[in-house]
């Protein structure tokens, strides 16, 4: 709550000092951002919506589209938590939120049954995380992967998978993925 209000708050300034849009867009977008992390998914909608009517900047719209991705992709609407990714792809993402972008394809993919899609995402952003070096990241998709296997009867292979996956961790301290 008190997160909310704070952001709130900074809005209620921002407006009164004839705010930009584009300050309202990032406020509009941290609305949503903390509306998703309580689960208020028609609210979290309402500001994504909102920070990309406001916005000018690429990386406040695309930030905004990946909210709706998990927005739909929290109501169990795989198909279009997909498609609203798969759309977001198509501009210039940086490698690392492109990789991030393509396991939450893979996820909606597998939910909806469609594990070719799913494993071809997974493998996509592992070879990107492999290559930045993004361990955490890199042992999501690792694990991702494991839990196809693991689904298709191939116990062994997944087994495989997780080991790879918790071997590149380490003993490392690893923040929530």
């Amino acid at each position: 709550q008190g997160a909310r209000t704070e952001v709130e708050r900074a809005e209620a300034v921002a407006r009164r000092q004839s705010g930009s849009r584009a300050s309202l867009a990032v406020l509009a977008l941290e609305r949503g951002n903390l509306a998703l992390e309580f689960n208020w998914l028609a609210e979290a909608e309402r500001q994504y919506v909102r920070a990309e009517r406001l916005t000018i900047e690429k990386e406040v719209r695309q930030a905004a589209q990946y909210g709706m991705g998990v927005v739909f992709f929290r109501r169990e609407s795989y198909h279009r938590a997909q498609v609203a990714l798969e759309h977001l792809l198509e501009g210039s993402l940086t490698r690392q939120h492109a990789a991030e972008t393509r396991l939450m394809i893979g996820q909606a993919a597998s939910r909806r049954g469609d594990t070719a899609t799913a494993h071809r995402a997974f493998s996509q952003a592992l070879d990107t995380l492999r290559a930045l070096g993004a361990v955490p990241h890199e042992a999501e998709a690792l694990g991702r992967l494991g839990d196809l296997e693991a689904g298709a009867g191939h116990s062994l292979v997944a087994e495989s998978l997780y080991h790879r996956g918790l071997t590149r961790l380490g003993a490392r301290p690893v923040p929530a993925v």
